[in-house]
C-alpha cells in the first residue's frame, strides 16, 4: 500500500456525516487545519475556596450544608465523627441520601453546583466542607 497523497483529497469525513461543517479539508500545500468546535478545557482548580463546619441533625428534609453556588466546581464534605450522614438535595432522607460513612475523616467530593443537604438518623453529627469555586 502506497503513501496517500493528501494534495488530491477534497475532504476527510469525520464521525458525523450529517455535520459537513466538521469535515477536514486539506490546504493547497497539503497541510490540514482542524476545527473541532470544542472549546479548550478551563484551567484546573478554582480561584476561591470556602470552608465551614455544620451540625447535621434529624431535621425533616435535611440540614443545609452548603447553599447552591453557580460557579462551584466541587465540594468535599468530611465526617467529623462516627455517625453516618446521608447527603443529597433538599428533602433528603436516611433512606435516600448518599452515605457519608460514620468514620471520623471519611470524605466525599461532589461535583455539583446545587445546594447540599445532610441528615442523620439520630442525634447530630458535625461535618466540615470545602467548596471550590471561581469567577
Amino acid at each position: 500500500m502506497g503513501t496517500p497523497n493528501f494534495n488530491q483529497l477534497s475532504a476527510i469525513a469525520v464521525a458525523d456525516p450529517h455535520e459537513p461543517q466538521n469535515a477536514i479539508k486539506p490546504n493547497a500545500d497539503g497541510s490540514i487545519n482542524v476545527n473541532t468546535g470544542v472549546s479548550p478545557a478551563p484551567p484546573l482548580g478554582a480561584s476561591t475556596i470556602a470552608t465551614g463546619i455544620v451540625s447535621v441533625a434529624t431535621t425533616a428534609g435535611g440540614t443545609l450544608i452548603a447553599a447552591a453556588r453557580a460557579n462551584r466546581t466541587d465540594i468535599t464534605i468530611v465526617n467529623e465523627g462516627t455517625t453516618d450522614v446521608r447527603l443529597g438535595a433538599s428533602g433528603v432522607t436516611t433512606a435516600t441520601g448518599l452515605l457519608l460513612a460514620g468514620i471520623k475523616g471519611a470524605a466525599l467530593t461532589l461535583s455539583t453546583r446545587a445546594a447540599v443537604y445532610g441528615i442523620v438518623a439520630a442525634s447530630t453529627q458535625n461535618v466540615s466542607f470545602e467548596e471550590n469555586y471561581g469567577p
